[in-house]
This record gives C-alpha cells, sequence and structure tokens, in this order.
C-alpha cells in the first residue's frame, strides 16, 4: 500500500481543524513520596544519620579486643602492697612459727603482694589474719582476692564480728594466680554481722610434706557492681553491655578491659552509644603505660544516644594515644535508691566527620555535610540505621549530591536479608539529581518491604586536604495512574557568567516547557528557582516469574541438564544463590572437550506477550562471554551476552532482537545457555538464578510505544511579558527506554534582543478527516501552526499556513502544507486520499 495522489479539493465544511489552544494529554501524577528533607541529621524513624565507621568493639559480649575482656573495675578494699591494711592495721601472721613478709617481685599487679611461708616442720596449718578493724560489708554482694598457691590447694576465708566467725572454704586448682570470688551472702558455714567485722584472715593454709610453701596473697577487691551481657536491648547487633549499681553500693562505678595493646593516633574521634537510667555524666579514659587521659562525658535524656569523643580535646591529663593499654568508663553514678542501669554498644572510631549545612543546601533548610581527610585511614561512608521502612511500593529513588569533584560512590539499601548497592557517579562539582532503580541494583540484594538501614559508602579520600560532600532530598517515586513511571526534569536558565552550567540565582521562572512524542503533549511552567517536570511517554512494566532456578526442575516439570553429562556438571547451590533457597551451578574443566552448554528442553511455552527476559549470573572471571538461546520448532534464536565482573549481574534479553537467528516465540520448546568459557587451568563454576519475564501494558488506545526507546522532542522558552524581551526557544530531543525511564534535560536559553512572536500553540495538534468514509481510519497530524501574536501591536493574528503528515493505522503515509483562510479556524478544505 503507498500513496498515489495527494489533492486539494474544495467542499462544504467537512474537514474541521481542532482548535483547542493549547492541547495537552492530562496525566494522573506519579506517585511521590518525600523520604527525608535532609535539612538535618534526624532521619526516618526518628533515627539520625551519623558517620559509620571502622568498629573498634561492637559489645555484643564481653570479649573485646586483642582478645581481652571486659570486667567492672572494682573498688579495693587492700591492695596488699604491704603489710598496712584497712583502718592503719597490720597484716600478721597467727604464730610466731610462720613468716608473713612483702614480695616486690612476684605480685599479681600493683608494687608487691604479701607472701605466707609455712614449712613442714612447723607445728600446724597455716593463718594470717588483719585484726582491730571496723568494716561494713553489709553493701557488697562480693568480695574477690588473687592467690597464688604453691599446688593445688584449700584453705579458709574468714571474717569475725565482736563475738561470732563466719568462713568460706576456698580451693584452688593450680600454681598459678587465681581470681577467688567470695559470696559473701552464702557461707560455708557460721555468721556474722557483716557490718561490723574486726577481723579478716585466711586459715587452713596446709604444711608440706618436706620444705617450705609460699602462698601468694593480692588484691582484696569489694564486688559491688554488675557487668553482663543484654541481648534484648542492644542499640545494635547481637547483645550490648550493661552495667549495674545499686545505692547500697560503696562508690561510683566503673568498668574496662585491660591488658590491650592499640593505637589511637590516627583517628580523630571515637563514638559510642550509651542508653542511661537518667540523664548522666561519667568520664571515658585511656591509659598508656604510664599516664590516664579522660574526657567528661553526659547524656541529656533516657533513650540511647551516640558519644562524640574528640581525641585531641581531652578533659583533662594525657596519655600517648599510639600504645592504649587500658580504656575505661568511670565515675558511673549510684542512685539515691533503687539500682541504675547502664547501656554500652559499639565503639567507632570516627576518621569522617557528618554535619549539618545551613547555607548551601539545594534546597529546604539545610543538607548534610560529610568530610573526610587525606589522611583517614580509608573512604568514607555514612547512613541511617535501626529503620523501619517499606520501599516495595515504588521503583525509584531519588536524591541530591554535590561533590567536590567528579565522583563516584555507592548508595546501600540494607534488609535483614540482605545488602543491596548502587554505584553512583557525579560529572560536575555542582548540585546534581541522582535517581537509582531500585528493582536494577548493580550488586546484592535485599528485602525493600523492610529496610532497616540505607547508606552511603566508598567516599573517595582527597590525595591531600579535605573533601566536603553535600547530600540533600532523598525521595521516593512510583508508577502513576495512566502508566507514567518515569519522567524529564531539568533546569531552565540563563548562563549569566558564560560558564555552561546552572549556577544559583540563573534559574528562569515561568518558562515554559513542552514535550512531543508521537500523540502525546505536554506542558508545564517552569518554579521560582526555573525547575520543571514532566512525564515520561513509556509504558508500564509487569514481570512474571518464569523460573526460580532454585534447583534443577524447571518449566513444565521438566528439568536443566548439561548438554554433555560426562563432561560437565550441572548441580543445585544452596549457599551463595542471589535470592530464594538455591541456585544452578555449571562447572566446567579445562580439560573438558570444548565450551559448556546446558538447558531445558520438552517445554511448550508461550513467550510472545513478552517484551523482555532477564536472569542473574555470577560468572568465574572477569569480562565473561557466553550465548543464550530459545527453541521452537520453526528454529533457534541466539542472543549474545557479557559480564563485567565476577559478582551476581542481572541480564536482560530483548526477545524481539535476538544477534542471530529466529524462532517462534509463541511455541517455545527449549531455553538455554552455551558457549559457556573452559578454564586455562582449573575448572570455572558459573552460578545462575532467576529467570523472569516483562512485559509492557500499554494502557492509552492508540499510543505508540517503541520498546527500545522513544524519542521525546523537549522545548524551552519564556515570550515576553508585559513590555519585556523574551527568552529564544531551544529545543533537544531524549531517548527513553525501559531501563532509563528518567532523564535531566537542562535548558540554557539565550534573551531576545527585539520582541518576536509568542510560541503559544505552535505545537503539534490534531485533525481527524471528516465525513470520507472511504479514508475513515486515517489521521492527520498537524505541526507548527503560525499563530502569531504581538505584543507591542496588541494584534493577534489568526494560522495562515499549517504543515501535517498524513498516518494510518500509525503509519506515515505523506505530508502536506495546507493555507488557511480568512478570520476563521474552520479548514473548509478536505484530503482525498487514493490508495493503490
Amino acid at each position: 500500500m503507498r500513496l498515489k495522489k495527494l489533492e486539494k479539493k474544495i467542499y462544504m465544511v467537512s474537514l474541521v481543524l481542532i482548535l483547542a489552544f493549547p492541547y495537552f494529554v492530562e496525566v494522573e501524577a506519579a506517585l511521590t513520596a518525600t523520604w527525608d528533607d535532609m535539612d538535618d541529621l534526624t532521619g526516618a524513624d526518628g533515627q539520625s544519620w551519623r558517620v559509620l565507621p571502622p568498629i573498634w568493639d561492637d559489645m555484643d559480649g564481653l570479649l573485646g579486643v586483642d582478645g581481652q575482656s571486659w570486667t567492672a573495675s572494682l573498688p579495693t578494699w587492700d591492695d596488699m602492697d604491704d603489710l598496712t591494711g584497712a583502718d592503719g592495721q597490720s597484716w600478721a601472721s597467727e604464730n610466731a612459727a610462720w613468716d608473713l613478709t612483702v614480695n616486690n617481685s612476684g605480685q599479681h599487679e600493683g608494687s608487691g603482694c604479701l607472701d605466707f611461708a609455712i614449712e613442714s616442720t612447723d607445728p600446724d596449718n597455716g593463718s594470717f589474719s588483719i585484726s582491730g578493724i571496723n568494716e561494713d560489708f553489709s553493701s557488697c554482694n562480693y568480695l574477690k582476692f588473687w592467690v597464688k598457691t604453691p599446688a593445688s590447694s584449700s584453705f579458709r576465708f574468714e571474717m569475725e564480728d565482736p563475738s561470732n566467725t563466719v568462713y568460706w572454704d576456698v580451693a584452688t586448682s593450680s600454681g598459678d594466680w587465681e581470681e577467688i570470688t567470695i559470696n559473701l551472702s552464702s557461707p560455708s558455714a557460721g555468721s556474722a554481722d557483716l557490718s561490723n567485722i574486726v577481723k579478716v584472715a585466711f586459715s587452713g593454709l596446709d604444711r608440706p610434706g618436706s620444705g617450705v610453701y609460699h602462698y601468694l596473697f593480692d588484691v582484696v577487691y569489694l564486688d559491688a557492681w554488675d557487668l553482663t551481657v543484654n541481648n534484648s536491648g542492644q542499640y545494635e547487633g547481637s547483645g550490648c553491655l550493661e552495667f549495674t549499681i545499686e545505692n547500697t553500693d560503696p562508690d561510683n562505678g566503673e568498668f574496662s578491659i585491660s591488658n590491650i595493646n592499640e593505637d589511637f593516633s590516627s583517628y580523630g574521634y571515637l563514638k559510642f552509644w550509651v542508653k542511661t537510667s537518667v540523664p548522666s555524666s561519667f568520664r571515658f579514659e585511656m591509659e598508656d603505660p604510664s599516664n590516664t587521659v579522660y574526657w567528661d562525658v553526659s547524656t541529656s535524656s533516657t533513650n540511647w544516644e551516640g558519644i562524640i569523643i574528640d581525641l585531641s580535646s581531652p578533659s583533662g591529663g594525657s596519655a600517648d594515644l599510639s600504645h592504649i593499654e587500658k580504656v575505661a568508663f568511670s565515675s558511673l553514678d549510684r542512685p539515691g535508691s533503687g539500682e541504675y542501669h547502664y547501656f554500652f554498644d559499639v565503639i567507632y572510631l570516627a576518621a569522617w566527620e557528618l554535619v549539618e549545612n545551613h547555607i548551601s543546601q539545594y534546597e529546604g533548610s539545610g543538607c548534610l555535610e560529610f568530610i573526610i581527610m587525606h589522611d583517614d585511614m580509608d573512604d568514607g561512608e555514612f547512613g541511617v540505621s535501626g529503620i523501619n521502612e517499606d520501599f516495595s511500593p515504588y521503583n525509584y529513588l531519588e536524591f541530591w549530591a554535590k561533590t567536590p569533584i567528579p565522583s563516584f560512590f555507592e548508595f546501600e539499601i540494607v534488609s535483614p536479608s540482605g545488602t543491596a548497592y548502587w554505584n553512583v557517579s557525579t560529572s560536575s562539582a555542582n548540585w546534581e539529581k541522582v535517581t537509582i532503580n531500585l528493582f536494577n541494583p548493580s550488586g546484592g540484594s535485599t528485602d525493600l518491604s523492610h529496610v532497616t538501614k540505607v547508606a552511603f559508602s566508598g567516599l573517595d579520600r582527597p590525595t591531600s586536604g579535605s573533601y566536603h560532600y553535600l547530600f540533600d532530598y532523598i525521595s521516593l517515586k512510583g508508577k502513576g495512574g495512566t502508566g507514567e513511571d518515569g519522567y524529564i526534569e531539568g533546569k531552565v536558565f540563563e548562563d549569566k557568567n558564560g560558564n555552561g552550567v546552572y549556577n544559583a540565582g540563573e534559574g528562569i521562572a515561568d518558562a515554559t516547557v513542552v514535550a512531543c512524542c508521537y500523540k502525546k503533549r505536554y506542558t508545564t511552567t517552569t518554579d521560582s528557582e526555573g525547575n520543571y517536570k514532566l512525564p515520561s511517554p513509556l509504558g508500564t512494566t509487569e514481570e512474571v516469574p518464569w523460573d526460580d532456578m532454585d534447583d534443577l526442575i524447571g518449566a513444565d516439570g521438566e528439568s536443566w541438564e548439561s548438554e554433555d553429562v560426562a563432561a560437565w556438571d550441572l548441580t543445585v547451590n544452596n549457599s551463595d544463590q542471589h535470592e530464594g533457597s538455591g541456585c544452578l551451578e555449571f562447572t566446567i574443566e579445562n580439560t573438558d572437550p570444548d565450551n559448556g552448554e546446558f538447558s531445558i528442553s520438552n517445554i511448550n511455552e508461550n513467550f510472545s506477550v513478552y517484551s523482555y527476559l532477564t536472569f542473574w549470573v555470577k560468572s568465574p572471571a572477569l569480562l565473561s562471554m557466553f550465548e543464550f538461546k530459545i527453541g521452537s520448532p520453526t528454529g533457534t534464536a541466539y542472543w549474545n551476552v557479557s559480564t563485567i565482573s565476577t559478582g551476581w549481574e542481572k541480564v536482560t534479553i530483548n526477545l524481539s532482537d535476538p544477534d542471530s537467528g529466529s524462532t517462534d516465540l509463541s511455541h517455545v520448546n527449549k531455553v538455554g545457555f552455551l558457549e559457556l568459557d573452559r578454564p586455562i587451568s582449573g575448572s570455572y563454576d558459573y552460578l545462575f538464578d532467576d529467570i523472569r519475564l516483562i512485559r509492557i501494558i500499554i494502557e492509552e488506545e492508540g499510543l505508540f510505544y517503541d520498546l527500545e526507546g522513544t524519542k521525546y522532542r523537549v522545548e524551552a522558552y519564556k515570550e515576553a511579558e508585559n513590555g519585556d524581551l523574551g527568552y529564544k526557544k531551544e529545543m533537544k530531543y531524549v531517548e527513553l527506554n525501559l531501563d532509563d525511564h528518567i532523564k535531566t534535560v537542562n535548558f540554557s536559553l539565550t534573551k531576545e534582543t527585539e520582541p518576536k512572536a509568542k510560541y503559544t500553540d505552535l505545537y503539534t495538534l490534531w485533525m481527524e478527516i471528516g465525513d470520507l468514509k472511504a479514508v475513515n481510519e486515517y489521521t492527520i497530524v498537524l505541526f507548527d501552526v503560525s499563530k502569531r501574536y504581538w505584543e507591542h501591536a496588541q494584534t493577534k493574528m489568526i494560522p495562515d499556513k499549517v504543515y501535517f503528515q498524513v498516518f494510518r493505522e500509525g503509519n506515515f503515509i505523506g505530508e502536506y502544507i495546507l493555507d488557511l483562510c480568512d478570520n476563521t479556524f474552520v479548514i473548509q478544505e478536505v484530503l482525498k486520499v487514493e490508495i493503490l
């Protein structure tokens, strides 16, 4: 069918130009939600954005760095460095036959310990004590001391009030230093008033069979405080440390980790999380071999609070941060009554800063500023954790970023089931909008219905000085009511400084932006800063799972099999899948006869209603290449596939555009993967998971869609108003496709030098052929109606010419220029189209 003749005839009024100026297609707005305006550090669910630096101790348990444990630093009752003890009294042996001396070389800690010596010739088992004291142990739960016995031994620890004696049986299991814990509420025998103790003794110390025994005793603690692991009230991770102190305890509390060897000298900050029973003040301390440095800390609530320690600015003392042997939390307040519970969780070493910036924001009252120094230990990261968000109704996430130089970093979304990340790049040092396709991550996977953390990571360190990254306004975008799931947006501005990019203050307000794509036209005006947004003409998509590849059983009950079972192995992998409970693992060795292939046959499937097929693959080597095939009784079509990395990657197959061959998609009987490379040596393992079919849903009847991409003509201008000069029209063409629904198109307009005709109503209109029954399936599309409006003349001029094209059911037939007559919008002429 072709056009033979296109001629003009004069008839009665039978062809009417539909001049509904301006004409546009109304589109329901897309689902849009502001997720975080980023005006301050408080984000979703009341949680705060914070830097995510290396973890020094997750505090999930008592075991910390260097294999050492956190312990409550107990009040010392007697350090036993010498014979002088409580109340100025002295330790002494109970019999002159035994020797009690000070040992300054074999102590457990401090400057010395007590050395009790007993010989085989002595008259009885030994004892030593301190008398004439007046001590109150009633507020203590436990007493602890260190002992080193010559062999595994048994003896007694005793206390006396003025009238009674109570004792606890003690046993050691070696000849090394051991810590003995005395439960003051559970003696072995006897009783005494613990609030009025006048004597403390160690008795029943065994004589040797020959020679001499030396018993060493060191440091007696009063165990008033409890340090335990809490696995239900933690800030993050699997647990936190809980410090309990009672009103009857003898002093404010302390706990610490000792005997470590840590270097903090390269860090600017240390951060930890704390939750106190009441707003509290305490100290954070560090010790080197000789000195102590501390920072005063306070909390303002009974909720979890993040505490930042500026390592360069202590409250008092000094220490060598490159050689820290002890870290402690001290001066934890006792309550007036009852008990206090302090919770501590996750200590970070923070080399980065995250602050609020209320000057340079893109919009709103502020933005977040991330600062990283050249001497920081790693690329930067910050995020918001402890949230519970549902992103599943949305297709896209957007944010604004201003990077110090064109940069690359990652955006992460975390859920209990995993982490997905998207590679992000910026092209300038100005504000840029970044759009994340939530269903197409660069790597990993996550449950979008249960988001627990959002983060920005991999923020580059500079080679010198510092970098400042600005982030602003995160929003979520979904599909609109008429199938529009994308948009075109940007800036209209006057490049006043000639640098080729938009700068603050250059936006043109109330400029007109129009976008045209066959039989569809959108128009809008810019806001006060020159911003605009227009819908995209693309249709929505529907994903249909075809094979989850959790096992070898696939479509129609058939099985996936290697094409040469003797050479290649096809198995199920239940540990490294991309999603679900498993994936298929194809193994090929260097000694195998050829490149590999596996497939599923004898199926009967209809792919003809779908436009695309996707699957996930994890290749064993970088830049791998293989083929995907679909077979039918009439032939086989092949698609070339390539991967970039050795991680999981999503592959999209355009079913209508194979690289070679052809097939009947309505009668698919085989699907396969082939030409899987053999290694030079050893073996290669390819993983495959989750095949899906994608259908494009065309929701507006008669609207043309190109499955590969739709060209969209976008124009911007500003007409003269109130005698002012307008801005010249600029036109750009934009390609949209399924993988790129969102485009940013900026316009730099030039101001007119003299008044020009208005552009109003110069755009695509529709005109239908009237009552010519022979050609009633034809459509005439008009372009560039030459309507003019001269502001200075205050005279409207009607259209005088029209350029149009003729289509039959969407197929181009021909084009024509028609003169319009007199002062009317009715064309009293028709087209007669003869078809061979």
